[in-house]
């Protein structure tokens, strides 16, 4: 397949096949050219490797029977966390390497393997997603024509207001997110010192770069990961990345408002006018190039967004 300007697209489906990942579903309708990269378990593996440029093989199913036991232990026990931490990133695995993700959530664990990922494709402006809550509605191509060469590293807000609670979506508004930053940040007081209340939340389901700006992201959010202590009990990847972006990371950086690139559709605004259209979403007129969280809403068949009365009015009299 040819990947047009060094373009691809890398998102994780466990335990998930091409048909039931929307996002994947929604690049073969468009006809993207893009370089897919799957990161999926050993057992579905074989089917990936008939749909996509390249699958990357989970190295510890994390839904498999123990590492869910060791979670749930972990959550019990701080002196256990402490211990298998200890174990894990202080003694046999002092360098990053993906034996250090034993028993974590994929949703952790998946920045292990983006940066090797990205390691070895250096050249390559990727965008990182999520993929059974996502969709694009344009072709990628088409959306990073004019933002793949400036060198920064992309990530995409969730302004302004959190659609079900009708507060600001600050990290200091939204329940959900003050319990994940209290999760990572319990042992790392320094972290604790910079005060992420009044910042938008940044969307924990998509990041976007070369490798020149991805790489020490990633670097920075595993080595956030290792120094919790936490990582391997709790689904803290997004305060990870909202610590990483406002706090540690110092290189040129992006932070695209919601509807520009991606619509995170439970977040509103007074400035959004929402319309749906022969199965696509609008905002103030425009397709939104990527929906995320659709699928509270409706469902993605044959390219189109499906969705009832309640979840149409509910977008449109935001």
């Amino acid at each position: 397949m040819k990947n047009e300007g060094k373009l691809a697209v890398v998102f994780y489906a466990e335990n998930l096949m091409p048909s039931q990942v929307p996002l994947y579903q929604s690049l073969k309708i468009l006809g993207s050219k893009a370089k897919t990269v799957v990161i999926t378990n050993v057992e579905i593996g074989d089917v990936w490797a008939h749909e996509v440029d390249e699958v990357i093989l989970i190295k510890f199913n994390s839904l498999g029977f123990i590492p869910r036991s060791l979670r749930k232990i972990q959550r019990k026990s701080s002196a256990v966390r402490f211990l298998i931490g200890a174990f894990l990133s202080n003694v046999v695995f002092r360098k990053i390497q993906l034996s250090a993700t034993f028993s974590m959530p994929l949703v952790n664990a998946r920045y292990y393997y983006y940066l090797k990922w990205s390691q070895n494709n250096p050249d390559f402006f990727a965008l990182y997603l999520d993929s059974r809550d996502m969709v694009f509605q344009v072709r990628p191509e088409e959306i990073f024509s004019d933002v793949s060469g400036s060198g920064s590293l992309h990530l995409f807000d969730e302004w302004q207001f959190d659609l079900r609670r009708r507060n600001l979506n600050t990290i200091g508004m939204s329940r959900i997110n003050s319990l994940w930053v209290e999760q990572l940040t319990t042992n790392l007081p320094l972290v604790n010192d910079f005060n992420l209340k009044e910042y938008i939340v940044i969307n924990g389901g998509a990041i976007a770069g070369n490798g020149l700006s991805t790489i020490p992201f990633f670097i920075e959010m595993i080595h956030l990961f290792e120094k919790s202590g936490v990582s391997r009990a709790y689904t803290i990847d997004q305060a990870a990345l909202n610590i990483t972006a406002r706090s540690i990371y110092k290189e040129k950086m992006s932070i695209h408002r919601n509807s520009e690139i991606i619509y995170n559709m439970l977040s509103a605004s007074p400035d959004f006018r929402v319309t749906h259209e022969d199965g696509k979403i609008l905002i103030n007129d425009r397709l939104v190039p990527i929906l995320h969280m659709f699928d509270r809403f409706g469902v993605y068949e044959n390219g189109r967004i499906l969705l009832n009365k309640a979840s149409l009015e509910t977008l449109e009299a935001q």
